[in-house]
């Protein structure tokens, strides 16, 4: 009895490390099919296969900058992208995908978020204006902007009410030509001589530059190494594509 018992174990035993063998296999297929697709190191971190169509499921994969879901053979050795519309004809499989992108569209955010605190740690400390909210709170905003930058410009209009209840921290990735580097230049020189604590003042340095006007052949030549390495990081990392972004998170 004990011996068909211990028979018994070694092959279940035998049997999981099977299975494990296999999903690793076909986490390795699909990371090097999207290798040689693409170039991009991905790693896999889960795949569910369809019972309505054979030979099919959706995997989740991290491409380093946010998680996404594609569809994968379940060998791996073929994936295609989820397009905007898909139905299928088991309800299971219908309520699987959506349960799927939901639960990487709540992970992005996190992943998203903490991926972006991260890249903003490597940025010069003199690239950041930081303006201290009108209440005590450990509640920052980080402001992503252009000088130039229209919709910049509007979101400007926000940065008060921004401040009436978190603290603001202002980083420039410049979209335009040298002349919005120049302006983000001359705003990070102007704001360093006053206090987190003096928003109007700070506030008012900004509302200087975001318009048009014309800038002296002296302000040209300002050394804007600083706004270049910014933009460089930011843009770079593929977190951030365009401006404003604004961004949650604490001191």
């Amino acid at each position: 009895m004990e011996i068909a018992m211990k028979k018994i174990l070694v092959s279940t035993l035998l049997l999981g490390f099977g299975v494990n063998i296999f999903a690793q296999s076909v986490n390795e297929n699909i990371q090097n099919t999207i290798k040689e697709m693409s170039g991009i190191d991905t790693k896999v971190l889960s795949v569910n296969n369809f019972e309505s169509v054979s030979g099919m499921a959706i995997a989740t994969i991290d491409v380093g900058s946010e998680i996404i879901p594609i569809f994968a053979s379940t060998d791996g050795k073929s994936v295609w992208a989820i397009g905007q519309f898909y139905q299928f004809s088991s309800q299971k499989d219908s309520d699987m995908m959506v349960r799927k992108v939901a639960e990487i569209e709540e992970k992005n955010k996190g992943f998203k978020s903490g991926k972006i605190d991260e890249m903003l740690k490597t940025l010069p400390k003199d690239g950041f204006v930081n303006i201290d909210a009108k209440i005590k709170t450990n509640k920052l905003l980080t402001i992503v902007t252009d000088p130039d930058c229209p919709y910049c410009r509007n979101e400007l209009n926000n940065l008060e009410k921004h401040l009436e209840e978190t603290n603001v921290r202002v980083v420039f990735a410049s979209v335009h030509d040298q002349k919005a580097f120049v302006k983000a230049k001359l705003i990070l020189d102007e704001t360093k001589k006053l206090k987190p604590t003096d928003r109007d003042k700070i506030v008012a340095v900004f509302k200087k530059y975001y318009r048009d006007i014309s800038l002296t052949d002296e302000q040209m030549r300002a050394n804007t190494t600083v706004v270049e390495t910014t933009t460089r990081t930011i843009f770079s990392s593929g977190l951030i594509r365009g401006v404003p972004y604004i961004h949650e998170g604490t001191r």
